[in-house]
């Protein structure tokens, strides 16, 4: 199964000084292609990092369990190391496929750290891109017209890495039958009763594909640009006078395309939304205020406060406040603080109304909305970047997380493609 070199289309990580690597293989001919392309070129350089598959079994499929057992015995011909994940349990009846996709990258992300690695290869190609482009354009066009990023941070902790971004599926094929290697192929593929089928069949009858992946392309790097320019702005432009409470100041609002994604990152953080609010109203809000308007609104549960003085934001204080929880290790209250160790018996709410202590209007609005005991064990959320970090935003990202006070997200490891590789 070795020689001849690389698939087209191939960016070979640079896996120097990771002490494990772990490759998420289905099967399929484009995982499949791609845990052979790593294994080959890993020998090549003769680099160290442990090679590590992981198959996740999402049992919604009669023939998964033996497709698991078709890549461990490739993997034990290989000499590699496997491992078969498994998604007990309860399934969804609606949302299956959004449940599936974070089921999966928690059992791949917890399996890979447990391995020691930082980083999970997975096999997500052009054509994907192409096919998550029209799925996306059918919802509307924004950032999420950029497609699959190269790499995806999944909870603070493990990235997920795609080195055949620019590939082409057929081409990942011929390449496997020049090297006499088999893979499956996945009926659900195929199935109209899937979104994703659907487009990739669309695709095929259109031949829009290559239209689309550049079309990708060209969204991605302006989708990174564009929050370049924001995380600047943030940087420049953004502050926290009192817990709680983010001061932006006017001269934010003059780039208005990057004063909006600001904006909607900003309120995403302190109303503790994983989603940040809508363009539309966002960009009013800008043009307002980029006019010289006071005015007082609500945004994706802020309260937006604006004067000569600047910019206020402040979590809206609604329904009795933010719900209280359970201390418990790695709990979430209110979308924006994470819980550190346990603490049995210890409950995290909102001050409320004990936290009123005479410091402006402002201030004292956005003191009854923070966790009492904000200090002890507390680790602020950036919100919209909790879960899932594309690569696209971590400069925006990282710029909360100074502005804010929460620890900064680990570097990407996809900085550039260099002679194809990721460095």
């Amino acid at each position: 199964m070795s020689g001849g070199g690389p698939p087209s289309g191939f960016a070979a990580p640079d896996l120097a000084g990771e002490a494990a690597v772990a490759v998420a293989v289905s099967g399929g001919g484009d995982s499949t292609a791609l845990l052979l392309a790593v294994h080959e070129e890993l020998s090549r350089a003769n680099i160290a990092p442990r090679l590590i598959a992981l198959t996740v079994d999402h049992g919604l499929r009669p023939d998964s369990a033996a497709e698991a057992r078709s890549v461990a015995a490739l993997c034990a011909r290989l000499g590699l190391a496997h491992r078969t994940l498994g998604w007990t349990g309860p399934k969804p009846r609606t949302g299956v496929a959004d449940a599936a996709r974070l089921a999966r990258h928690r059992l791949l992300s917890e399996a890979a750290r447990a391995a020691g690695a930082r980083i999970v290869l997975t096999g997500h190609t052009a054509d994907d891109q192409a096919e998550t482009v029209a799925m996306r354009g059918q919802r509307g066009a924004g950032p999420g017209m950029a497609g699959i990023a190269p790499a995806t941070l999944f909870a603070r902790s493990v990235w997920f890495v795609r080195p055949l971004i620019a590939a082409r599926r057929d081409d990942l094929r011929s390449w496997l039958a020049a090297r006499g290697a088999g893979w499956i192929d996945d009926p659900s593929n195929i199935d109209p009763a899937r979104e994703r089928a659907r487009a990739r069949a669309m695709l095929a009858r259109s031949g829009e594909t290559d239209r689309l992946i550049a079309m990708a392309d060209a969204a991605g790097v302006a989708r990174r640009a564009l929050m370049d320019r924001a995380a600047a702005l943030i940087d420049a432009n953004a502050s926290t006078p009192s817990p709680g409470l983010a001061r932006l100041d006017p001269a934010l609002f003059a780039d208005a395309k990057a004063a909006t994604e600001a904006l909607r990152l900003v309120a995403a953080c302190v109303g503790g939304l994983a989603r940040p609010p809508g363009s539309d109203r966002t960009e009013t809000l800008v043009r307002r205020v980029a006019a010289g308007e006071s005015l007082r609104a609500t945004l994706g549960r802020c309260v937006i406060d604006a004067s000569a003085k600047g910019v206020f934001l402040h979590r809206e204080w609604r329904d009795g406040g933010p719900a209280a929880i359970d201390w418990v290790a790695g709990a979430a209250f209110d979308g924006r603080f994470q819980a550190g160790p346990d603490r049995p018996g210890l409950r995290i709410a909102a001050a409320g109304d004990d936290a009123v202590a005479g410091n402006g209007r402002l201030a004292d609005a956005a003191a009854r909305a923070e966790p009492v005991d904000r200090q002890a064990g507390l680790v602020r959320l950036i919100s919209p970047f909790a879960l899932f970090l594309p690569d696209f935003d971590i400069a925006a990202a990282n710029a909360l997380a100074r502005l804010f006070d929460a620890p900064p997200f680990p570097p990407s490891p996809w900085r550039s493609r260099n002679g194809g590789v990721l460095s």
